[in-house]
């Protein structure tokens, strides 16, 4: 039974902000506005926050609270129990300050006040009574340490931030209409000065990923014209957001034109008679968003500044000049003993690659599928023992971590778990040099966190193959390197991995020259199938007869979807089952024991990255309350998962709501991972090209099966990528070395 809704409630949480499917949800008893008591004893609500930022949800909203609530829908749950329980989606959320002896309850009950439980809560409260507010609003962290330690007390008045910045949500949520999770990120943003910016500028907000629609509607209800300058300026660095969408870094005027148009000129022009897309790029704004570069190039102030940091970092390693007067001797020594200790001979192209590593602090070793990149790097390692450097091994996905390690004999880490928890101290000792495994797959604002990381000074060598996919987030590094002339670079063609009876490497480097391969091998074949549906049922069915050493790769999500439901069919394991609180009873999921799965996020409290893969081998009779950290709340686990880095870990409600099948799995989500077997359905799409084509067959070792018609792989050959990008590293890096802008921003 559902009700509707004309007047807000007050609430106090009851339960801290967990993530639900599309939502996030928290419980709430309804309290007097005036006396906070709770107004109806058999009554709680389920609050929904629907369409929102769940890790900031889940972050800022907990026990104790007390909040205002417009509900835009309010629905009857039956309940078993004695309560009366409703669901409500709110279309408002206002934080309230709590009053007098209810702040014992807010920071003694809740995890985001680390370290004080219900104890200390009511010393604070016995020490300083209402002057505990005062406290905590001006951060006076001092008067704290009486009862509390310093860094604790530290940490009680940086959780007390999102009361100190009420009046600055409500601004957002109330006078603004902004959702919740942007009010929130606002207000924490720019605290008291939130109402100041945002009212001389409205389209701020794009930042916060508020639609240019929405921040134009807020200029209209304040009062700016349609030609002002806020608008224009903001309109342009819309479209560069949208460039950026597309994976470019800079646009020019033909590129920006289009959706400039679409932004500003269906609207009519109050005094203007030039077209306001024109005065945009007409003008020159002075604008923090955007650069307009040397080149006649727009870009993103982020852009510009990630790439300019990456393209300096860069520029000061070259121009550190090395002391290796007694290196060449250790270095050959070290070759001598890697080739007699692995019974093998490195060619001429490995061995530049080992002096070329060893003699500079910027290297870029660029190479095809199974062209022996492994085995140079192990070689390296082996000279870095001998002239006193450290290697310190990264990657972007947790895949190609761990293969790396599996293959070098060294630790590996993903360039989120590396940035972190990891200690440069440990390494004061030695000089480190940062190795990036798989970089054509590093994006800009990944490199940017990684390099504003590490030490300067720190050597690193770009590990990766050119041929492959750019990035799946904008901007494109080692693609951009590769053709400069004065970086330092070895790029190996001999192939080596598969052994000389494989065809693989041969069908691979054809599809990286756009040339139509052989497929009739008994390594490398296709099974011609007409039809989409017959497709992939004929994938699936050839995944079933061989699960242990297949894996399906998809060129589009919409094929892995559907393959997906196909391979877990007949599947008739237990099915894992959560408890759903809005309906008060266990529900199935989309996973049963013996399906393959995929994590789809960074988990870090259960050390998954976004990519890891694992086969479910457990589903709970009955949920079970685990600890994941020491010390933390138990969270409820409803069964275990075996991970790819031969890890069990229970399977918590983040989990689930992270978790996708990965009987197939798209081409970009496969880099960085090989396999055995590799089935490749063939379907035409406008955004398939040749590079999808070579990724997905350079991650098979023994065996590579096309599904689908030949001339479909032909067209796919022939099609111009669409995901053509722009960036401006080299440009940058060409400016730093030689004072001159080269015209070279096409991939």
């Amino acid at each position: 039974m559902s009700f509707s809704v004309d007047k807000p409630l007050t609430v106090r949480v009851t339960r801290s902000a967990y993530p639900g499917k599309h939502s996030v949800v928290f419980n709430a008893v309804e309290v007097d506005s005036v006396t906070l008591h709770r107004v109806n004893v058999r009554q709680y609500y389920i609050v929904k926050v629907e369409n929102t930022d769940p890790d900031l949800m889940v972050e800022n909203i907990h026990r104790g609270m007390i909040m205002d609530i417009q509900p835009e829908s309010k629905l009857y749950a039956p309940s078993d129990g004695e309560f009366e329980r409703f669901i409500i989606t709110p279309q408002k959320l206002v934080l309230l300050r709590p009053r007098g002896q209810l702040i014992v309850d807010l920071i003694g009950g809740s995890s985001k006040f680390k370290g004080i439980g219900p104890v200390k809560a009511k010393k604070l409260w016995s020490r300083f009574g209402d002057s505990l507010y005062e406290i905590l609003n001006n951060a006076e962290e001092k008067s704290l340490t009486g009862v509390l330690k310093p860094a604790i007390a530290e940490n009680l008045i940086e959780a007390w931030r999102t009361y100190v910045n009420i009046e600055a949500m409500r601004f957002c949520n109330v006078h603004l209409n902004l959702d919740v999770g942007v009010s929130f990120r606002a207000s924490e943003f720019y605290r008291e000065e939130t109402e100041k910016k945002l009212s001389e500028d409205p389209f701020r907000l794009l930042a916060f990923g508020v639609t240019f629609k929405k921040c134009d509607a807020i200029r209209k209800r304040l009062g700016f014209k349609t030609d002002a300058q806020i608008r224009l300026a903001a309109a342009l660095e819309e479209s560069l957001y949208s460039v950026l969408n597309r994976g470019s870094t800079v646009a020019d005027h033909e590129t920006l034109k289009p959706h400039l148009i679409e932004l500003l000129d269906k609207e009519e022009n109050d005094e203007n008679d030039e077209p306001l897309s024109t005065l945009a790029l007409q003008q020159g704004f002075d604008c923090d968003n955007y650069v307009l570069l040397d080149n006649g190039l727009y870009q993103s102030n982020g852009a510009f500044v990630m790439e300019s940091l990456i393209a300096e970092r860069i520029h000061g390693l070259m121009q550190t000049s090395l002391q290796i007067s007694n290196s060449n001797r250790a270095i050959k020594n070290a070759l001598q003993q890697y080739q007699s200790e692995n019974g093998m001979l490195l060619n001429q192209e490995q061995i530049k690659a080992v002096h070329e590593a060893c003699s500079n602090r910027f290297f870029i070793i660029n190479g095809g599928a199974g062209v022996g990149k492994t085995t140079v790097l192990k070689a390296i390692y082996t000279a870095f023992h001998e002239i006193g450097l450290a290697p310190i091994q990264v990657a972007l996905s947790g895949k190609a971590a761990k293969r790396m390690s599996e293959a070098t004999g060294y630790d590996a880490y993903t360039i989120a778990r590396f940035i972190k928890a990891f200690d440069f101290s440990l390494f004061n000792e030695q000089e480190c040099v940062l190795v990036i495994d798989e970089s054509s797959m590093v994006d800009i604002p990944s490199m940017y966190r990684l390099f504003k990381f590490i030490p300067k000074g720190t050597r690193i060598i770009l590990l990766g193959d050119t041929g492959q996919l750019p990035p799946v987030d904008f901007g494109l590094v080692l693609h951009e390197l590769i053709d400069l002339e004065f970086l330092p670079k070895v790029t190996l063609t001999r192939v080596l991995r598969q052994g000389s009876n494989s065809n693989i490497p041969s069908v691979a480097q054809c599809i990286r020259e756009g040339a139509m391969p052989p497929l009739d091998y008994d390594d490398v074949y296709l099974i011609p199938v007409l039809g989409a549906t017959k497709i992939k049922k004929k994938c699936a069915e050839l995944y079933l007869e061989d699960p242990e050493n297949s894996q399906i790769i998809c060129p589009t999500n919409r094929a892995v979807n559907e393959i997906n439901a196909l391979c877990s069919a007949p599947n008739e394991g237990d099915i894992v089952k959560v408890f759903v609180e809005e309906y008060d009873r266990e529900m199935n999921t989309d996973f049963k024991v013996g399906d393959k799965v995929m994590c789809c996020r960074n988990l870090y409290e259960s050390d998954l990255m976004n990519g890891s893969t694992g086969v479910v081998i457990e589903a709970y009779d009955k949920a079970r309350p685990v600890q994941l950290i020491p010390e933390s709340p138990a969270v409820t686990s409803y069964g275990r998962i075996l991970w790819d880095d031969d890890v069990y870990r229970e399977i918590t409600i983040d989990v689930i709501n992270s978790l996708k099948l990965a009987y197939a799995m798209t081409i970009h989500k496969s880099q960085g991972s090989q396999f055995p077997v590799v089935i490749i359905p063939i379907e035409f799409d406008k955004f398939v090209d040749k590079r999808m084509l070579y990724t997905a067959v350079t991650r098979a070792q023994r065996k590579v099966i096309f599904v689908g018609k030949v001339n479909v792989i032909g067209n796919i050959l022939k099609n111009i990528s669409n995901n053509s990008r722009k960036a401006d590293l080299g440009n940058k890096l060409q400016v730093l070395f030689f004072g001159n802008v080269a015209q070279r921003v096409g991939h």
